[in-house]
């Protein structure tokens, strides 16, 4: 057995030996999720009590079954959820439909397995579950009894659907799709040659995934009563390279008569610089006046909900922040009232509401309910729908997201989870607010031991506050120090066995392993004007990197932390705020930095017009001119001398363009650097295989950096080989 195998049970080597009773990776991956299959609705199974508790591995990080999406019934009495499991063998996922009582008193009834589900709806009736589920190019709506039976597709239809929903009666669907493009259109046109199209974010991307040929978003209703179907809308294809993002949102306003739906619209119409990706709110009629946008708030909008009365609509926004705390823009909820010439209605000035809030009416169109999930509360509330005092309905310190209400609004659903509670499936009156778990699919985590969490908050060197969750070692003893690791960046309180939604930082078997973790939040970002390059400098890159040193210095202080043997980490902007930090200071002895750039030239002339749009707006303009000074500091490129520390970079395929001018300035350089590329990946991970191989390795980067072990499986010998020569030039100062 290996000396990892040692320190982590259960993760031992990849074959097994048979003749010493050893359970081979595969194996004991399919027995530990076959038993969490079977604790489904049974939290004090026998086998759960017989099974011995043990510190986190790898592979229990993959068995975590992850709860998808859940909607309650229109009479508040089922609520309908998705499971999704991870299969390591075929690197695939399996996925499981299931309906549970709100009542409590019975376990979830399995309706269905299948590769996938989505857009989870019941019918207005309430007589059966309607899903999106397909293979290939092509998904279809499907529905299934409330009881269970076999499923069947709805309705045929030459598209592939990515979103529906129903119609208030129950009568009609309106559907959002796209034409599946062809293997001979893709041939076709690159025999002539394929135009390079700029105007697209990422455009290089579809060369990497042959995706040249776009087809237009569409939207149609369906006539359930006589199978009749329209085209309500065609938009010419997205400016973004990820299609499915012209419209992300189908809201059916009460009367029947009219649609808003959430579209794709150009970052230069907004005032705030910090949109990347923006997007706008149209209402699509059922008479067939095409999109008709509502009036410009030069922000980005998202969420509509409808009045009862079908004559206002609610959505999130910005605003203008006008120096409370400082310049910038603020998330809230806006009121548009159709057909009134006055400016939305801010419903709340004094509130923070942040992107993806989800948004109801009350049936008396007197209150708000609002879902607010973010780094500081994760929660139902409400508000007067005139503005005024936000108050919590739901209780307790649990984090709830994923929220849907019954007809009557008398019962609210959600996913239920915390730091070290695995995700349940719960149920709330919103008269009593006290969250009831109905599930127990996750129960095979009650014998997993984990690293204690703590929320701990920290002000660093300008005054500015910011928070994160503090794992301390599993054995955590008081007075000892431990090696410590900072992961970046947008946590929120979840479930953590991975770094919550990033798939290949390991954060629980870190702690498993004697690291002292953080998962660490960026200072609140406020956005900032067009152009203004100084505002955009600090709060994105100098504020952020100030919290990072003072995180550091604050576990330090609690007695927690080795500062002199410290490892950084980061996801996306995560990695740009990593690759920063090794440029700016020596705080740190080893990194890993995935799927991300920081401010570098080559981002410019690789992301497109729509993103060099962004870039314009915070350097102040391109790097091919009189603004290209501006790059020196916050450029990792042009500043790759100043790193010392040793420098795991990941990628996907698609991604690696972003990630090879910061590895080739430090190749050049003789720097410690490594790059490893996943084939056929997107920007977060998802195949089970190369989850693990990921997490693995940041184990071993970082377990050999800082603690100075190697695992002996001979599978990592060229690995280890690879780094002690690394390590041996660094000893000699070369």
């Amino acid at each position: 057995m290996s000396t990892l195998s040692a320190r982590i049970p259960l993760l031992g080597a990849v074959c097994a030996d048979s003749h010493r009773g050893k359970l081979g990776v595969t194996t004991r991956f399919l027995i530990l999720l076959v038993v969490s299959l079977l604790l489904v609705g049974s939290p004090t199974s026998a086998l759960a009590s017989e099974a011995s508790i043990h510190p986190i591995t790898l592979q229990d990080i993959l068995s975590l079954r992850e709860i998808t999406e859940q909607h309650i019934s229109p009479d508040g009495r089922t609520v309908a959820f998705a499971v999704k499991d991870a299969d390591l063998a075929a690197n695939d996922y399996n996925s499981s439909l299931y309906a549970v009582p709100t009542a409590g008193d019975a376990p979830p009834k399995l309706l269905l397995r299948a590769k996938s589900f989505s857009n989870l709806r019941w019918t207005p009736r309430g007589d059966a579950i309607t899903y999106l589920s397909g293979a290939g190019k092509v998904s279809r709506v499907w529905k299934i009894l409330r009881e269970g039976g076999e499923p069947a597709t709805l309705f045929t239809h030459p598209e592939s659907i990515n979103q529906f929903e129903w119609s208030p009666d129950g009568d009609s669907l309106v559907l959002v799709s796209v034409e599946p493009v062809q293997e001979a259109e893709t041939a076709a046109a690159a025999e002539k040659g394929v135009v390079y199209d700029d105007h697209l974010a990422f455009p290089f991307w579809d060369f990497v995934s042959r995706s040249w040929v776009k087809k237009p978003t569409s939207v149609w209703l369906y006539r359930v009563h006589d199978r009749g179907i329209q085209k309500l809308w065609e938009q010419e294809h997205s400016i973004y390279s990820f299609e499915s993002f012209s419209i992300s949102r189908l809201a059916w306003a009460p009367d029947g008569q009219k649609i808003a739906v959430v579209f794709n619209t150009s970052a230069a119409a907004s005032k705030d610089a910090a949109v990347a990706f923006n997007s706008g709110i149209g209402l699509i009629s059922l008479k067939g006046d095409g999109l008709v946008p509502l009036p410009s708030t030069s922000a980005w909008q998202g969420e509509p909900s409808w009045s009862p009365d079908s004559r206002s609509i609610a959505f999130l926004s910005e605003v203008e922040t006008q120096g409370k705390p400082r310049d910038g823009f603020r998330g809230t909820v806006l009121v548009d009232r159709l057909g009134d010439d006055r400016p939305p209605l801010e419903v709340t000035p004094n509130v923070e509401v942040p992107y993806g809030t989800q948004i109801w009416w009350s049936k008396d169109a007197q209150r708000l309910v609002l879902a607010m999930e973010s780094r500081e509360r994760s929660a139902l509330y409400e508000v007067p729908a005139g503005g005024g005092p936000i108050v919590q309905i739901s209780r307790g310190d649990d984090h709830l997201s994923g929220f849907s209400l019954s007809a009557d609004q008398a019962m609210a659903s959600c996913i239920v989870q915390g730091p070290m509670k695995a995700p349940e499936i719960g149920v709330l009156g919103l008269q009593v607010g006290t969250v009831k778990t109905l599930t127990s699919v996750n129960a095979a985590f009650d014998r997993i031991r984990l690293g204690e969490v703590s929320r701990i908050t920290w002000k660093n060197k300008y005054g500015w506050e910011t928070n994160g969750f503090l794992i301390k070692p599993i054995g955590f003893r008081e007075g000892s120090r431990y090696p410590f690791l900072v992961i970046l960046y947008g946590f929120r309180g979840q479930f953590i066995t991975q770094a919550e939604w990033i798939a290949s930082y390991p954060a629980q078997v870190f702690a498993a392993n004697g690291f002292a973790v953080l998962l660490m939040n960026q200072p609140k970002e406020y956005g900032w004007r067009y152009g203004n390059f100084e505002q955009f400098a600090f709060d994105r890159d100098y504020n952020a990197l100030a919290s990072i040193e003072a995180a550091v210095d604050a576990v330090a202080q609690m007695g927690i932390a080795d500062p002199k043997r410290s490892g950084i980490m980061g996801w996306s902007y995560g990695s740009e705020l990593t690759n920063l930090t090794l440029t700016h200071n020596k705080v740190f002895a080893a990194a890993s930095a995935s799927s991300g750039g920081a401010n570098n030239p080559g981002e410019y002339w690789l992301s497109g017009v729509p993103f060099q749009h962004y870039i314009e707006g915070t350097m102040g303009g391109s790097p091919y001119g009189e603004y290209d000074k501006r790059f020196d500091d916050l450029s990792t490129v042009r500043q790759a001398h100043r790193v010392s520390a040793p420098l795991l970079i990941e990628a996907a395929a698609q991604e690696m363009l972003h990630s090879l001018e910061l590895y080739t300035a430090l190749r050049r350089l003789d720097k410690p650097v490594e790059l490893i590329v996943y084939p056929d990946e997107g920007h977060i991970y998802s195949q089970p295989k190369h989850r693990l191989a990921s997490m693995e390795r940041n184990l071993d980067w970082f377990s050999y950096w800082l603690l100075g072990r190697t695992d002996p499986d001979p599978g990592k010998r060229e690995q280890y080989g690879r780094w002690a020569a690394v390590k041996a030039k660094l000893a000699k100062g070369e």
